[in-house]
């Protein structure tokens, strides 16, 4: 079975909808994406350490530059 890399993801809602719900259900999965991943992966729990730490700097800097809030 060929995997497939979701790179966008559109969220429709109403007027109204409190976006932080939203925001915080799309984190949940992002963390659960990852996580699963890992699991999957031959790393190390070093190698794993590292992998979750350079995606924690890197949004940092996403924020930072104002890409992600």
């Amino acid at each position: 079975m060929a995997k497939f890399s979701v790179r966008k993801v559109t969220v429709q809602t109403e007027d109204g909808t409190d976006m932080a719900i939203i925001y915080s259900m799309m984190s949940e999965l992002h963390a659960d994406i990852i996580g699963r991943r890992l699991k999957e992966s031959c790393l190390s729990a070093k190698q794993q350490e590292k992998v979750v730490s350079q995606i924690i700097q890197n949004l940092k800097m996403r924020e930072r530059d104002g890409i992600i809030k």
